[in-house]
């Protein structure tokens, strides 16, 4: 992300995106966005979707509300993003996280907010920014404890039971406050605000400069530390760091040189290094993955955030070349972390815990497909390429009669009797050849074939 610098005696606004929430599927949730600016100037408010759930359509209803809806259409993690703007400069961005389930437990925690972080000038009236809410709609009260004060401080807060009770800051330095609500069963978690009281000639406005005692202010109070990688633009003294302006090579920092009247970094060999290949933060991440993310290319601490909520920061999906915005980014079910935690891939859907089983599947299947292709190729050759032999009267008669139905005409019937005589007799005089040698045997022997006759009429009588 890329925010806007503070002008000279402005200070940055406050983004607050409320406290995460569960939800329920089907339902339409409103978000409790707020900011805080410290002259009091009006503010703009812009949200983004960070991330959603696989295959979920949800969108804001309008971007740029403090209390935008969405319908929650699928279970996950909906996370979103706040920026106020006060016409001058942007906030830092804050976030929240609202989990969607089919069905809620009986009875949801609720929900404390105690504020943000604020600075404020000795013996001031603050007003706390206390909020909650009720997963439930159930009724929800407050309470307020003074948690640490400065030493000889004798600040309290005007009521400890309602929204937004005051305090009076009546000693420089620390004063932290914890709010816990409750919905009539169950407290929240405690959420907890600084207030940073500063006396009122120290007090000065966020990111200005002092040429003089070579100071910047940091949430209103003047420190030495890291002055000129904030003033550098308006302190000449300072050596400018990569992007920074120059007029030759002694304006910029060591190992870096002016080229074309910027500081950039050099290659061994001489010359700049291109764009795909800088890392303008240091962070370890290039620049090019920063911006195709969704990253500040100019701002290393975006590193070690976690967008997805994966357990993996923004430096381990660069190094594992996941998706920082999407925790599960191959899509199959299961979180990068536990992937890579269990030695799969997590950019491969089939390569996942338990997923041998699967692979085994997917072999018999290709097996049994090749097996299938071989065996239609071998019938294809040996039926339908090759001739076909012709087949016998015999053959014919059986295929066309035997195998078909018995619905036969008067012609059929026919037609099959004189085949069926025809057959007989054929049948009969190729018995009759057989045994034509055996009855001249049988008629050279007189004796045999008297006896023989003599039955016949012996039979005849």
């Amino acid at each position: 992300y890329a925010y806007a610098q503070s002008d000279q005696g402005n200070t940055r606004p406050t983004a607050d995106a409320g406290a995460d929430r569960n939800v329920k599927v089907g339902e339409e949730v409103e978000l409790q966005g707020s900011g805080l600016d410290m002259e009091n100037d009006p503010l703009t408010f812009t949200w983004a979707v960070v991330f959603k759930p696989v295959g979920s359509k949800a969108k804001l209803s309008d971007n740029n509300l403090p209390n935008p809806c969405f319908i929650v259409d699928v279970e996950g993690n909906y996370m979103f993003n706040l920026r106020v703007n006060d016409g001058q400069s942007n906030s830092l961005p804050d976030t929240v996280t609202y989990t969607a389930q089919m069905t809620l437990p009986e009875n949801n925690k609720p929900t404390a907010d105690a504020g943000t972080d604020r600075n404020v000038k000795v013996g001031e009236e603050v007003e706390l920014q206390g909020s909650g809410s009720d997963r439930d709609n159930d009724t929800i009260t407050f309470m307020w404890l003074m948690l640490s004060k400065p030493e000889n401080s004798r600040a309290s807060l005007s009521n400890e039971t309602i929204l937004n009770p005051k305090l009076i800051v009546d000693t420089a330095g620390f004063y932290a406050v914890r709010l816990i609500t409750n919905d009539g069963k169950e407290n929240s978690e405690p959420d907890t605000v600084i207030i940073n009281a500063v006396e009122p000639a120290e007090f000065c406005a966020d990111r200005a400069c002092d040429l003089n005692t070579k100071q910047w202010c940091d949430k209103g109070v003047f420190v030495s530390e890291g002055y000129c990688e904030h003033c550098r633009d308006q302190d000449n003294d300072c050596l400018s760091t990569i992007g920074g302006f120059c007029s030759d090579n002694s304006d910029c920092e060591a190992g870096l040189k002016c080229i074309s009247w910027i500081c950039s970094e050099t290659k061994r060999e001489g010359g700049a290094i291109p764009d795909e290949e800088k890392d303008s933060d240091k962070d370890g991440i290039l620049d090019k993955w920063e911006l195709e993310h969704r990253l500040d290319p100019h701002d290393s601490s975006d590193a070690n955030l976690d967008f997805d909520r994966d357990r993996l920061t923004n430096l381990q999906e660069y190094t594992f070349g996941t998706n920082p915005n999407k925790a599960d980014s191959d899509e199959d079910g299961i979180d990068d972390e536990e992937e890579i935690e269990k030695g799969t891939d997590p950019l491969d859907p089939v390569s996942k815990p338990g997923g041998i089983g699967r692979t085994l599947f997917l072999v018999v299947i290709l097996i049994i497909v090749f097996g299938a292709g071989s065996y239609a190729v071998y019938y294809y050759r040996d039926y339908l390429i090759k001739p076909k032999a012709k087949t016998s009267n015999v053959s014919n008669f059986i295929s066309r009669y035997v195998f078909q139905p018995v619905l036969r005409t008067p012609e059929e019937k026919r037609k099959i009797e004189q085949i069926v005589k025809k057959r007989r007799k054929a049948k009969k005089e190729k018995r009759e050849k057989l045994f034509e040698d055996f009855y001249k045997e049988e008629k050279s022997k007189p004796g045999k074939i008297k006896t023989k006759h003599k039955k016949k009429k012996q039979t005849a009588k």
